[in-house]
């Protein structure tokens, strides 16, 4: 083996490596394909994770603190399960109608009855909470019976009994709230003194849960397949020309939507295969040797390197598989292809006559470094993510790191090994044909090459850059951060229909937020009694939004009432005035049995209770609701308020609890985590440039190109429809190590060949590396159209900034790169004349006439 002493150390390293694989071919191939083997038995461990509202919500946000604190409270009587229908005419009128409320009557017992599974309904398989349906179907009767019809929805005849008002109404001797059952209700202002809300005209939708907790596996299990059941029904109802239309949710539909979501990407990347296959044969074609077979086994390479690190951390380190992690999949493999185009290119610029072991290590001195490069550039982007605190983007950066890392190696050693076996069997001559496309595209790259060095060329350089940065200002001017929950779903999913009806009706109507009061401390002291009530009666009326007390559904006060009917000693009734009377707990128990509606709102020790100790009261719950708004930063902006009045009365240690609250806190966290992550990589990968290009104006052009780059892809996102979110901010970790491939090519081999003049280097430049590239751009953003068909937005997202960051990169590093490679070239020499480094002058680049002839690399 002969290496020249003249070359650099990266050379020589890689001369060896290509040497060693040459020599050894067949056993370079045997162990990796034993590695991926083995690798891949961690497969058989596979798990997923397909919760939208935790994965997409960071760490240490307050919202997941929140949600334990609200889980744990509930799963006092076990782990909470259910089921929602919403139920609406088919005809989206009202659901007073007589027809359509004996229609909803008969529904809800439907359901409830002859819905079974082993025999068992849901009346026999809830433990909490069954009837929580009985207002609807008492309303409903009400008026399917015309018991009190005309009490119901003529405010000129008041019944005192009953009274369909809204938010609340009053059943008998109770005030119930209506607002978490009924919504697009329409009113008219009640003129009765007893009426608790307006008179409801028409009421679009309702609520029907089946809510329970579950005791055991066994009791779990009954509810999964009563739950599936339940689905059938309300499909064949919804089937039927009945006269409602029903919407069906729960948390396992959710799971399983988010993993049809992945598993629906399938037959697009296996489109995209076939795809990167034919065009990888075209694009590499050559007029005196080709290889068809390496070709097609270097496409599927990136899959054995995805199977071999998705094996080792699923099976070796127990990170679970979520759907977003599908994306990751084809971005290894439009990574690993474009290293194979590099690879194959540079193959073809060495001297077929050496012998082949020297030949291939040739040929990874050409390739090695750049494609070193770039996956370095890649595994850092994504790696950076793996530290952020979002959980989706964790996994979904640590997949991709690995298996870009994984997906390297088998290119550079399995792909390299098989060039070397039987060249000469294997390998064929192409088409006379190509000969004249070799021609023109050396004729092709010599015209270009002198343009781009020419002292004009900074001039329409420098103009499209201004228009440029106009596009940016306005796209950049239109990001917005949105959170949509239905990006992870397909179009057709019922998850979806679900969120449509949500954001029609639910989202700004009534929106309820649980309070966990953890620490009630001694609510025998007046004053503090006094003290929660007015944290209570604050939060109550805390902006226009507040619904008010009569929302409020709060144990203590029904105890207050309760001590009040119960207790003939007036000087124990201390509730009635909570300001100045006593109070006792001695009742609680009593109240709890005859109350059983409460007890899962409260948390007592019986022993405490009986001896009237403050300890009785452990925590409670309770409940208030606001006005609804589909505008996520009103949301964040409330949740603020809620936050910041808890911490006024942080003695209570009290946690407001909403669905969703996450949202919010990535709303608010999104934004600053998109920026650290991406000047992070920024500057790391500033370090990378440095070491492997080394010439200063090489460095500082790519740089200003890659910025460039990120601020168009930033820019456009927006003007195609893509809002940051965290879907979106791990298109922009992509984008950053994308945005680095084209460019660094082009700046490590400009900075190779600094011994020629301008016109030269760029010529040498684009004749090895520029084809490759265009071959990975071609089939890139052919492969992007394709996800884009996805029906998915998650796939959407990611394909069309894909298809952004390919696009803008191969622009700037095929024609505006060049321009300022030169020019900086240029200042920076002016720069070392002007302040006479070094002995002597350094001529000027461009008086130097050495030339030198590249093979073709296409």
């Amino acid at each position: 083996m002969h290496v020249p002493h003249k070359r650099s150390l990266a050379d020589r390293v890689f001369f060896k490596i290509g040497f060693l694989i040459g020599s050894y071919p067949g056993s370079v191939i045997l162990a990796f394909t034993l590695t991926t083997v083995i690798c891949s038995l961690g497969l058989l461990d596979f798990g997923e994770l397909n919760d939208i509202e935790e994965q997409f919500t960071p760490l240490d946000s307050p919202s997941w603190k929140e949600k334990h604190v609200f889980d744990e409270f509930i799963s006092r009587e076990g782990e909470p399960y259910g089921s929602k229908v919403f139920v609406q005419a088919r005809d989206g009128g009202t659901l007073l109608r007589t027809a359509q409320a004996e229609a909803l009557v008969d529904l809800i017992a439907f359901l409830e009855h002859n819905v079974t599974v082993d025999g068992l309904g849901y009346r026999q398989l809830c433990t909490s909470g069954c009837n929580s349906n009985d207002l609807v179907t008492f309303i409903f009767t009400s008026l399917t019976r015309n018991v009190s019809a005309q009490a119901l929805v003529d405010p000129k005849k008041p019944d005192p009994n009953v009274r369909l008002t809204y938010p609340t109404m009053k059943l008998l001797d109770n005030v119930i709230y209506v607002g978490d059952k009924f919504f697009g209700v329409d009113t008219t202002k009640s003129k009765s003194r007893n009426d608790r809300g307006g008179i409801i005209n028409s009421v679009k939708l309702v609520e029907v849960g089946f809510q329970t907790f579950l005791k055991n596996a066994t009791h779990k299990a009954l509810l999964e397949r009563w739950d599936a059941k339940l689905w059938e029904a309300v499909q064949e109802v919804n089937h039927k020309e009945s006269l409602l239309e029903i919407v069906f949710i729960n948390q396992a539909m959710i799971a399983n939507e988010v993993r049809r979501t992945g598993l629906s990407a399938t037959p697009y990347l296996i489109a995209c295969m076939v795809m990167f296959a034919v065009f990888s044969l075209v694009t590499t074609s050559h007029p005196e040797e080709n290889h068809p077979l390496a070709i097609i086994v270097g496409v599927i390479l990136p899959i054995f390197g995805i199977t071999s690190s998705f094996g080792v951390l699923i099976g070796a380190f127990g990170l679970a598989y979520q759907p977003i992690v599908t994306v990751s999949i084809f971005l290894v493999l439009t990574v690993g292809i474009d290293d194979m185009f590099l690879i194959m290119a540079a193959w073809r610029s060495t001297d077929s006559k050496l012998q082949l072991n020297e030949r291939l290590g040739e040929t990874l001195i050409e390739a090695g470094p750049s494609i070193t490069l770039t996956t370095l550039t890649n595994v850092l982007s994504f790696g950076i993510g793996a530290f952020t605190s979002t959980p989706a983007i964790q996994v979904f950066s640590i997949y991709t790191t690995v298996a870009i890392g994984v997906a390297f190696f088998y290119q550079v050693f399995l792909f390299s090994a098989l060039l070397t076996i039987a060249p000469k069997r294997l390998a064929c001559r192409g088409p006379k044909v190509l000969y004249r496309v070799r021609n023109f595209y050396h004729s092709f790259v010599s015209g270009l090459s002198k343009m781009l060095a020419s002292r004009k060329a900074p001039i329409p350089a420098l103009t499209f850059f201004i228009l440029y940065s106009w596009v940016i200002y306005d796209g950049s001017s239109k990001m917005e951060v949105e959170m949509k929950a239905d990006k992870v779903f397909l179009a057709d999913s019922p998850v979806v229909a679900f969120m449509q009806m949500e954001k029609k009706y639910l989202e700004n109507e009534a929106d309820k937020v649980f309070v966990v009061v953890q620490n009630p401390g001694n609510l025998s002291d007046s004053t503090r009694r006094s003290r929660f009530m007015e944290f209570v009666h604050e939060l109550e009326e805390l902006d226009e939004s507040s619904i008010g007390f009569q929302s409020t559904s709060l144990v203590l006060r029904a105890y207050k009432h309760y001590i009040g009917y119960n207790m003939v000693d007036k000087a124990v009734t201390g509730f009635l005035g909570h300001q100045e009377e006593p109070f006792t707990y001695k009742l609680m128990t009593a109240f709890l049995e005859e109350n059983p509606s409460w007890r899962a709102a409260i948390h007592i020790n019986e022993s405490a209770c009986a001896v009237d100790h403050p300890r009785c009261i452990q925590e409670f719950l309770f409940t208030t609701a606001f006005r609804g708004s589909s505008n996520m930063s009103e949301r964040a902006e409330r949740l603020a308020k809620w936050r910041f009045l808890s911490a006024e009365y942080a003695d209570f240690n009290i946690t407001t609890y909403n669905g969703r609250n996450y949202l919010c806190d990535q709303l608010t966290t999104v934004g600053s985590i998109a920026v650290a992550t991406v000047l992070s990589t920024l500057v790391c990968l500033t370090v990378i440039c440095i070491f492997f290009i080394g010439e200063l104006g090489s460095v500082v052009s790519a740089l200003i190109t890659v910025l460039s780059i990120n601020a168009g892809v930033f820019a456009i996102m927006p003007l195609s429809g893509i809002n940051l979110d965290a879907v979106a901010l791990s298109g922009l970790l992509m984008a950053v190590g994308f945005s680095v491939d084209y460019t660094a090519h082009i700046s490590y081999h400009f900075a190779k060949f600094s011994r020629y003049d301008y016109p030269e280097r760029i010529r040498l430049t684009l004749l090895s590396v520029g084809w490759p590239s265009g071959e990975a751009c071609l089939t890139t953003s052919i492969a992007s159209l394709i996800l884009m068909c996805h029906r998915s937005q998650l796939i959407d997202t990611f394909a069309k900034t894909v298809l952004i960051v390919i696009l803008l990169g191969f622009i700037h590093a095929i024609f505006l790169l060049p321009v300022l490679l030169i020019s900086m070239s240029r200042f920076v020499n002016f720069m070392k004349k002007t302040l006479r480094v070094g002995k002597t002058a350094p001529k000027e680049v461009e008086e130097k006439k050495g030339h030198c002839v590249v093979p073709l690399a296409a």
